[in-house]
């Protein structure tokens, strides 16, 4: 005959201590309901007191058997929300969004605007008055003749030249920046704008908008993230307000302002808008990151396939059987950069041909280490307006 020890010790009010040589368990609950913690198992007890009704069901199994050997109708879920929340990935208002170091610059911006529209008006008014000259010479050529005739054409004359100067004058007003390096920061950034070249060229690229994260067993997928991207460019383009060398390097944003990259600084601006601010190229952090993508669209050619999964799998990635509509999808390898800044900047791009996307982010990030160890500013911006 064998000895068995047993003891439980009441630790307060539905709380109890289970001892025995096969170990510790513990019980919480109350009568009728509780759930035992042990070496065995998480157990959920149920039952009517004074009937002898009673059933007993495993919580950490899977299968969710319980002792008598009878299989319940619906095994017990872990309590996974319906849904998950969704982050926008997107920068502040571009007029909120200026370095310290770049309100000088910015205000010379503004300074310059303000002149070119004030160019404008008085091109407009010179223009009012020309076409009211030759309004009233067409309208006298037949009654004034000889000297006084002769007069008004020459003053028509005089304010058609004098319009066409104020045009040519506004049309070519801008504030000109020089931007005073060495001969190998130059060369640097004339790299970046060769690799730059070489992204801008990748078949796909988008700008991540949104992210959250995927609810795997809901969801049946490997992924941990879901992406929300819309499609964008990048090329080279001027401001019409700034005048440099080199035309901006210029990364397209679906949900705001484009981002316009000059040698030291980053002008954040929208197409529809007047507002924009300016970030010192040193604040701004570039991160670049491979991404493993499910590609459920046209796959890009320039990019890389590293491997298939299944429209529903498995945790281990094995398909799902209970979808007879379940089929492979293609995981493509993307180039990802984050951009943010304590500004207030917040980006995020997704471009199909990782290696140009890694050649670039490299090279500026490089870029930015010269301009730090040669403290670069603003004040090595000459302005020429």
């Amino acid at each position: 005959m064998s000895l068995k020890f047993r003891k439980r010790i009441r630790v307060f009010p539905g709380f109890t201590l289970n001892l025995s040589k096969t170990g510790m368990s513990a019980t919480l609950g109350v009568r009728g309901c509780s759930v035992n913690f042990g070496r065995n198992g998480t157990y959920l007890n149920t039952g009517i007191p004074g009937t002898g009704i009673y059933d007993r069901i495993r919580l950490d199994n899977p299968n969710n058997t319980n002792d008598n050997g009878n299989n319940p109708q619906i095994p017990v879920e872990t309590p996974y929300n319906t849904y998950t929340v969704e982050t926008e990935i997107k920068s502040y208002n571009p007029e909120l969004i200026t370095s310290d170091s770049m309100s000088s610059l910015k205000q010379s911006i503004l300074d310059a605007e303000k002149v070119k529209k004030e160019m404008y008006q008085e091109w407009m008014d010179a223009n009012s008055s020309k076409n009211g000259t030759l309004f009233l010479l067409i309208l006298l050529h037949f009654i004034i003749v000889g000297f006084f005739l002769k007069g008004l054409k020459q003053k028509y004359k005089e304010k058609k030249q004098f319009a066409e100067e104020l045009k040519n004058d506004y049309e070519n007003f801008s504030l000109e920046l020089d931007f005073n390096f060495d001969k190998d920061t130059l060369n640097d950034y004339i790299s970046i704008r060769k690799y730059f070249e070489q992204m801008s060229r990748a078949e796909k690229i988008w700008d991540v908008t949104a992210y959250r994260e995927t609810d795997r067993y809901r969801e049946r997928t490997i992924a941990t993230r879901s992406l929300t991207r819309q499609p964008v460019r990048f090329y080279n383009e001027s401001l019409d307000f700034i005048k440099t060398s080199y035309d901006a390097l210029v990364m397209g944003n679906a949900n705001g302002g484009n981002l316009y990259i000059y040698p030291g600084f980053v002008i954040i601006k929208e197409t529809s808008s007047k507002d924009f601010g300016i970030v010192d190229l040193k604040n701004i952090r570039f991160n670049y990151s491979d991404s493993n993508f499910i590609e459920e669209e046209s796959v890009p050619s320039d990019s890389k396939n590293v491997g298939y999964t299944w429209k529903y799998c498995n945790k281990n990635g094995s398909p799902d059987r209970r979808y007879a509509n379940n089929y492979q999808i293609p995981i493509q390898r993307y180039g990802e950069i984050a951009i943010s800044s304590s500004e207030g900047l917040n980006e995020e791009f997704m471009i199909s041909n990782s290696e140009s996307t890694e050649l670039f982010i490299t090279s500026l990030d490089n870029f930015v280490k010269l301009l730090n160890k040669m403290n670069w500013d603003a004040k090595m911006i000459e302005n020429k307006a």
